[in-house]
């Protein structure tokens, strides 16, 4: 009789963990949706000008994201804009976190939908291209 206890607990007891997982399980998932995101560049948008996660877009870009995802936005800085005129990046923008001047932002997708833009102004004399070291012969060959 002792044995049939037993187990007539241990079946309650089973019954009720199961009972409560079902229960309070959809409580505990929480299905988060995707929120729109669009990405654009001011004053003047087209392909060349962005890239998300190290993918040149064309702009404006709207795509959906996950809140609380990060995604790596770039702006490209001194895009030819005409003779001897180019656009310079100046800053990002966006509701949910103000300005910012880095040229490479990693981005927070918020809860709500927003606009994420990226700010340039023209530059009447083009960028200096990045210094360059000469390559010469010697410096790159093993010594013998």
């Amino acid at each position: 009789m002792e044995r049939n206890s037993y187990i007539l607990h241990f079946a309650l007891a089973a019954l009720i963990i199961c009972t409560s997982l079902v229960v309070l399980t959809p409580l505990l998932v929480r299905a988060v949706s995707p929120v729109t995101i669009t990405i654009t560049s001011n004053p003047v948008t087209g392909s060349g000008y962005v890239k998300v996660d190290c993918t040149g877009i064309t702009t404006p870009y709207t795509t959906l994201w996950i809140p609380g995802t990060s995604h790596t936005l770039y702006a490209i800085s001194c895009v030819p804009a005409g003779p001897h005129t180019e656009y310079v990046f100046t800053k990002w923008s966006a509701p949910s976190f103000g300005t910012s001047t880095c040229q490479s932002y990693t981005y927070t997708v918020p809860s709500s939908s927003e606009t994420v833009t990226a700010y340039y102004k023209i530059q009447q004399f083009p960028c200096k291209p990045p210094h360059h070291h000469k390559w010469t012969k010697e410096h790159h060959e093993p010594r013998r």
